[in-house]
């Protein structure tokens, strides 16, 4: 069996969804920054990971995730 879920968070976003943003931007920017990532896609993490408020505070904001959930059992 397996479910599975589509969450969008839009505009305003709420502190916890502003706070994992951030985090992730800032994660994903310094990944970009060791590996081999063309520049303008580095360029764009980094800018968004220096001003997260930016993308957050726009009034299109969307994120969206998928979330997985598949039970299984272990055959006798």
């Amino acid at each position: 069996m397996r479910k599975s879920w589509l969450v969008e968070r839009w505009a305003p976003a709420l502190p916890a969804t502003r706070q994992f943003v951030t985090m992730e931007l800032r994660f994903h920017a310094g990944l970009a920054a060791e590996h081999d990532v063309p520049s303008q896609d580095r360029e764009v993490l980094r800018a968004a990971a220096a001003d997260p408020d930016r993308l957050l505070d726009d009034p299109d904001f969307c994120l969206r995730e998928s979330f997985v959930v598949t039970a299984g059992r272990v055959p006798a």
